[in-house]
This record gives C-alpha cells, structure tokens and sequence, in this order.
C-alpha cells in the first residue's frame, strides 16, 4: 500500500489489515535469514537440528522484528518525520504510511506493536524452559533493543545509536541466540558468520537515511546522516560495505569460517554498485531506489549464502 500525500486529510478509509502492513512484511526477511544463518552455525558445529525449537526461533525472531517496526511506525508518526516526508522512497524509507494515509490509527498500530512483542516473548518464554536460562540474556536483549530503538526518552535512532542497535540485534543477538537454542552454548561461528551481516544490516539504515533527510532534520531526527549532511555522509556507506568484507575475511583467514564462506563477498558486489550510485544520487532520492534495493538484496544475500556454506562444510 503506498501514501502518496504529504499532509492534510487522510486519502482512504481505516482498513483492518493496515495494522499488519504497519510491520512491513516485506522486510521481515532479514530476521528470517538472521535466524537461518544461526542455524546453519549450530549445525556446521556438527548439532542435529531440533525442527520444533528451530521453528519457535524463527518465529520469535520475526514477531519481534514486526512488533519493532510497528513500533517505529507509531512513534516515527508522533515525532512527525514520517507525517510529512514528500521524498520518502516506499517501501524503503519513511514508515509504511498506513497511518498518515488514514487506513489505521496510530493507537492500533501501537497495540499492535506491542503485542508483537508480547508473543515474541511468549515464545521466549517456551524456549527458556528447553534450553535454560542462557537464552534470556539475546531475548531480553532483543526486545529492549527494539523498544529503544523508537521510544522516548532514548530514541537510539534519533541520536547516532541507530546502526548499532540494528546490527547488534540483526547481526549478532538472532544468529547467535537461534544457535544458542540448538547447542545450549555460545557458538562462535554465529558470532563470526553474524558480524558482516550486522555492519551490512547498518549499512541498509544508513543509506535509508538520505532519502529521508529533509525529514528527519526538520523533525531533530539526529542520526549521522542528518549530523553530517548527506554530501558529507555518503563515504560511510562504501566504509560499512568494506569493513563487512574485511571481517569476514578475518572470519574465514584467522577464525573459524570455512573456506566455502568466501562465497559470502560475491552478494557484496551489490553494495559496491550501491555506493557508486550513491556516490552521485545521494542528494536526488527519488534516484536512489535502485541503491536502496540493491542495498537490502545483497544484505539478504550474504546470509543465504554464508549460512549454505555453513551447512555444506558441516564439522
């Protein structure tokens, strides 16, 4: 569903499936295969996979992904810099626009955040009971990094903390706890297989930013794009993509990622064409959607294939 004003009435009439769009679906795919490059850790480590406890996992993380960005939806609207963002990008940038578009209220969208969140952490609570209390620790960490992320007084997003969180939660705490549910210990090849796809997952922030700038500097949404201007802040988007290659070149050449990892830098490729148009386009957004896409694609990528080198070269 696309928003096409920029202020005034609303364009259409409440819809009961708008809360849903609210958690933009399309993007529930980086918690997806954050998960599955956890399991794909836990078994190259040589566990068999319990199917039951696999499946809660991938469930958990992806409710608390949609609780996070309903979330981001309704206070992204209370602090206006989704309430009138004319260079907004969808479905890339600037909320899902369910709300501004009359088709849900801003109330119903925070319920249904928060109730995300509440199944979320139903499911962590059966899987506490199989696995022990270790698990606590990536899901209490998830769920308080979600809430913070858009929440007053914090607001991580709004103060430069925004790639941090994201990476953290998508890069490190849902691989690293999914392979925590099948191996009952810290895995660290989660941890190295999960750290290029944080710096790429801050990498998809990052570049969402530009398009949204006007916006967010209107409304003191100070993240590094707006601290630094976009003419300025472009460099850091190329940095993100070769810091994630350098790591997972540390990974594989001094940690414990198998050779077949290195499959991992071909989705890059994406990145480096992203920067490139970035390069040029970074003050243009309507030009930028192809760098946008580019951007997600090639962050989703990586993990599909580091997690198929991972179960391919199992110990």
């Amino acid at each position: 569903m696309e928003f096409t004003q920029t202020g005034g009435a609303p364009s259409r009439s409440p819809s009961w499936t708008a809360p849903f769009a609210a958690t933009r679906p399309h993007f529930l795919g980086l918690a997806l295969v954050a998960a599955l490059l956890g399991l794909a850790a836990a078994a190259h480590e040589g566990v068999s996979i319990t199917g039951w406890t696999a499946l809660l996992s991938v469930i958990g993380a992806l409710l608390a992904h949609a609780g996070a960005n309903a979330l981001n939806d309704y206070y992204d609207h209370l602090n206006g810099s989704d309430r009138d963002n004319p260079d907004r990008v969808p479905p890339f940038t600037g909320g899902s626009g369910t709300i501004q578009a009359g088709q849900t209220t801003p109330a119903l969208v925070a319920r249904t955040g928060w109730g995300l969140f509440g199944m979320a952490a139903v499911i962590g609570g059966v899987l506490l009971v199989e696995v022990g209390p270790g698990l606590l620790l990536f899901g209490l960490a998830g769920l308080l990094l979600g809430w913070l992320y858009s929440t007053p007084p914090l607001f991580l997003a709004g103060r430069g903390w925004g790639e941090i969180t994201v990476g953290v939660a998508f890069g490190l705490l849902i691989p690293a706890g999914t392979a925590f549910v099948q191996t009952g210990s810290a895995s660290g090849v989660a941890l190295a297989a999960g750290l290029p796809l944080a710096v790429l997952t801050a990498a998809i922030l990052y570049i969402n930013q530009f398009p949204d700038y006007a916006a967010d500097h209107r409304t003191g949404k100070r993240n590094w794009v707006v601290r630094l201007g976009p003419r300025r802040a472009w460099p850091g988007y190329p940095l993100l993509a070769a810091t994630a290659a350098v790591i997972l070149a540390a990974g594989i050449t001094a940690g414990p990622l198998p050779a077949a990892a290195w499959w991992g830098l071909l989705p890059m490729a994406l990145h480096t064409a992203a920067a490139g148009l970035l390069a040029h386009r970074y003050d243009q957004p309507p030009r930028l959607r192809p760098a946008l896409a580019a951007t997600v694609a090639g962050t989703l990528l990586y993990a599909v294939v580091v997690a198929a080198a991972l179960v391919l070269t199992t110990v």
